[in-house]
């Protein structure tokens, strides 16, 4: 699953002072905040709450004795570390998820139906974000660039 998140905000903001620092340095400042996203995601996912620190609608009450109770995302927060994937250059960072379970996240972040069983039930999910760009994220952003121009080695001549 890939999700694209486009804060021209954040871009406008930044843009102009990544222009003086070399793209080895961007490509290896790009993979610790990718990293860090990642960790800060896993964390917030096993907490569940999304990126603005909302909490994820709570589970539906279940008439089966079995069926799970409690936080959503149990299993996934266990392995989010594993199962979330990240991609960088000297121009981008992407944070997103793999495996076989992918049409379930994204039901659950984009808000949707799903079929839960063989006899072709549908179920309407609320949205839980996984993935996005909340306040956490740009702090994260913000002082890996710090870091960067900081570092007088990564800069162009």
């Amino acid at each position: 699953m890939q999700f694209t998140v486009h804060d021209q905000e954040l871009n406008d903001e930044l843009s102009a002072l990544m222009r003086n620092v070399k793209p080895s340095a961007r490509r290896k400042m790009a993979k610790v905040i990718a990293m860090r996203i990642r960790g800060n995601r896993a964390g917030q996912i096993k907490k569940n709450v999304d990126p603005d620190f909302n909490k994820f609608a709570p589970r539906r009450p279940q008439k089966n004795k079995n069926a799970p109770k409690g936080l959503m995302f149990k299993k996934l927060s266990r392995k989010a570390k594993r199962l979330m994937f990240i991609e960088n250059s000297a121009e981008e960072a992407m944070v997103g998820f793999r495996g076989k379970n992918i049409h379930i996240l994204e039901t659950h972040q984009e808000g949707g139906e799903a079929t839960v069983n063989k006899l072709g039930l549908k179920v309407r999910y609320p949205e839980r974000r996984l993935l996005g760009i909340g306040k956490t994220e740009r702090i994260i952003v913000r002082d890996e660039i710090t870091k960067a121009l900081a570092d007088k080695t990564s800069l162009e001549s």
